[in-house]
């Protein structure tokens, strides 16, 4: 992983560290995850923590939501929900406005599982505003699942949705505990 040029066998050397789930791979994972300049290297390496699914590799996984490659985002938000002891919450935020569309409804989905306070508004305003039909979809469904009065206010608020999947979601998150 440290050595071989071809960024192949970086990649396969990063998914066999994380088959052997052993904790002492992530000291070469966190060097790739942060350093290798290939993105197929650090999205394989991103996977390989998680699989590890050691609560010292989830820094690891909340760098990679911030990484400029749109495959080790979408890795790092789909191993959010994969690991154990993850708490890098306001790391998720920030990505209800990356550029994929993926990651934004990942993120909202996965907020929403975490409850994660305080992201109420900035939900909100996905709901309002995005493009995706499908993130508007995920973003009601957080807001319904992280609930509270802020939630129900957003909710109450998305009058305007045309779109019939959207607003089928915002009724079901209105009736979410």
């Amino acid at each position: 992983l440290a050595t071989d040029t071809n960024p192949v066998q970086r990649s396969r050397a990063a998914e066999a560290i994380g088959e052997f789930m052993d904790v002492n791979g992530l000291a070469a994972l966190a060097e790739s995850v942060t350093r290798d300049v290939d993105a197929r290297v650090r999205e394989a390496s991103v996977v390989a923590i998680a699989r590890i699914n050691a609560p010292s590799g989830n820094m690891l996984i909340t760098a990679a939501l911030a990484d400029a490659d749109v495959g080790v985002r979408r890795a790092a938000v789909s191993a959010v929900l994969r690991v154990n002891f993850f708490r890098g919450y306001d790391s998720l935020v920030p990505l209800l406005a990356d550029t994929d569309a993926t990651v934004r409804r990942s993120a909202a989905r996965a907020i929403g599982e975490l409850r994660v306070a305080g992201a109420e508004a900035t939900l909100a305003a996905v709901l309002r505003g995005d493009t995706d039909r499908l993130v508007r979809q995920a973003a009601a469904w957080a807001l319904g699942r992280i609930g509270g009065a802020a939630a129900r206010t957003a909710l109450a608020e998305a009058t305007g949705e045309t779109d019939s999947l959207v607003r089928d979601a915002i009724d079901i998150a209105r009736l979410m505990r």
